[in-house]
């Protein structure tokens, strides 16, 4: 493994089960679906594979269960270049799923998730190696401790820490400690600092927690980031939405890709949000995750559209 573009996630992966409706339906009905698809998801294994689709060297620290749901799991991130030959294999176990209903034209879903039954990493099954062996680890908090163990591995050996915050979690605020560049939506960003815009809350998780690099997704609103030379705020790019799962963990594997090209934050916020909007064109999280000649051909069009 390349240590010049290597990334290393621990976190979640899960299927997704997704129906495309006309509209959303009341309560007591019933409609049909237009479009189904059942596969891999789940915000660290997505933003591996649009790392690995982009030319990053990334490697999955998971544990799968033995059942069909997990073999769906592995071959997915396999056929998308993911190593995944330090993650786990457990006899019995399985993985967590969702099903997500995508309202057609809006591209808006509503999730409804587990992840009882799931086999989750331990704290002392996280591969050390594959850790310090990388630049950038990237976590959530769907296995905390063993999110915990390897943000403390990273900081041992200089690698930084990412961290995508999606809701406050029990154990977050040990975690937030020990990351670099936090990666939060805009409902956690304002619920953990009390604030009522991303402005506010970007202003307050920059001074109040250790990261060097803080941005926040807000879907159409775009996203806003800060580091101690820049603030700048991204708005997203239009187009025309089939679904948005699975777009911020597309927005984090990207915004990853920048950090390792060493680029500025508005280059990297930018490129980020076109390879998000690019996921958006497709159904799932997975589906449509651009490689790195599309993110650039869009961002190309983009700007010449501007210009005219």
């Amino acid at each position: 493994m390349s240590n010049r573009l290597s990334v290393t996630g621990v976190g979640t992966a899960v299927v997704d089960y997704i129906g495309v409706v006309e509209h959303y339906p009341g309560p007591d009905t019933q409609i049909e679906l237009q479009t189904f698809s059942k596969q891999p998801g789940g915000n660290v294994a997505t933003a591996m594979v649009t790392l690995a689709r982009l030319g990053a060297d990334a490697t999955f620290l998971g544990k799968f269960g033995d059942d069909e749901l997990g073999r769906l799991v592995q071959a997915g991130l396999t056929e998308n270049g993911v190593d995944l030959t330090r993650s786990l294999i457990e006899a019995g176990g399985s993985m967590g799923f969702a099903f997500i209903i995508v309202e057609a034209g809006s591209g808006r879903r509503t999730i409804l998730w587990t992840g009882e039954g799931k086999s989750h990493l331990a704290a002392d099954e996280v591969n050390r190696e594959a850790i310090l062996a990388s630049r950038y680890l990237h976590l959530d908090h769907y296995s905390i401790d063993a999110a915990i163990a390897a943000a403390q591995i990273a900081r041992e050996g200089g690698v930084q820490v990412v961290l995508d915050a999606e809701a406050q979690h029990p154990g977050i605020d040990k975690l937030l400690p020990l990351v670099d560049v936090l990666i939060a939506c805009a409902d956690f960003a304002c619920d953990y600092t009390g604030s009522s815009n991303c402005e506010e809350a970007l202003a307050k998780l920059f001074d109040t927690t250790a990261a060097h690099t803080v941005a926040i997704t807000a879907g159409e609103q775009g996203s806003y980031c800060k580091t101690a030379a820049e603030t700048h705020w991204q708005p997203a790019f239009p187009v025309e939405v089939v679904d948005t799962t699975g777009c911020g963990d597309v927005y984090h594997g990207a915004f990853i890709y920048g950090l390792l090209q060493e680029w500025p934050v508005a280059r990297i916020a930018e490129f980020a949000s076109a390879a998000a909007a690019l996921n958006c064109l497709g159904l799932g999280g997975q589906s449509a995750i651009p490689d790195l000649a599309e993110v650039e051909a869009f961002l190309a069009s983009s700007k010449q559209k501007h210009q005219q």
